[in-house]
């Protein structure tokens, strides 16, 4: 069966929607995301204002109570360049 699910976000807003999503889950060891803006939205990314807006989502991750970092992001994806549709 399925043991684990990775929420691909391909935006900005979708990057904070699945860090929620994934925080505030009944399974806590289930679910895990991207954070990135796909080419396609490469609009939202007009300067550095959003470039920190995505490390803001990745620098989210709280200390738990063992010390450590609980990593619910677990890849930066959904980015690059697209020519072929932008």
């Amino acid at each position: 069966g399925v043991t684990k699910v990775i929420v691909t976000a391909g935006s900005i807003a979708q990057s904070k929607e699945a860090r929620v999503m994934v925080e505030e889950q009944q399974f806590p060891k289930m679910l895990f995301s991207t954070v990135g803006c796909h080419p396609t939205r490469a609009e939202e990314m007009q300067g550095q204002a959003q470039v920190e807006e995505l490390r803001q989502v990745l620098a989210g991750d709280e200390v738990d109570g063992t010390g450590r970092v609980p990593r619910r992001i677990v890849a930066i994806g959904e980015c690059g360049l697209d020519y072929d549709r932008t």
